[in-house]
């Protein structure tokens, strides 16, 4: 896990998209102290395969890079609270931060409870209320204009 609790500047969170980089650096000036640490770009999961004849190194390489990738996952001491980082709280969000939370299991060997949020610019009611039904924390972070 690559851990970090430097700057607030979007900059410092080169692994997201800019958008989500804002919303996310937003989230945190809006949650201060909330949570000891941060691990970031935490992979889960198992790669693709690796195809036939492919060297040993690049190999490696593969199996990492092909994983699923957890935007963040923040700790209050050692339990975990995953979050999914988007400007809309769409299907892919929704679906993503479910499926990271099963791997994440996996992966980890998590017993514990897992909670899920997603840091969002806008969400649809129907994911909103599917959301809370399923115990997922939803932020709205709405994205302003210009920005």
């Amino acid at each position: 896990l690559r851990v970090a609790a430097g700057p607030m500047s979007p900059r410092a969170f080169a692994h997201l998209m800019p958008a989500e980089a804002v919303l996310w650096a937003r989230w945190l000036t809006q949650h201060p102290g909330e949570y000891d640490r941060f691990a970031y770009d935490v992979r889960v999961g198992r790669g693709r395969p690796v195809p036939a004849g492919t060297p040993g190194n690049v190999a490696r390489d593969w199996e990492i890079l092909t994983k699923q990738r957890i935007d963040v996952v923040g700790f209050r001491g050692l339990e975990p609270t995953l979050f999914e980082v988007a400007p809309r709280g769409g299907r892919a969000a929704f679906g993503a931060i479910e499926l990271y939370g099963e791997l994440y299991r996996e992966t980890f060997a998590w017993e514990g409870p897992l909670p899920l949020a997603l840091v969002v610019g806008a969400i649809h009611p129907a994911f909103l209320r599917i959301a809370a039904q399923r115990g997922i924390t939803v932020y709205i972070l709405p994205i302003e204009e210009g920005g």
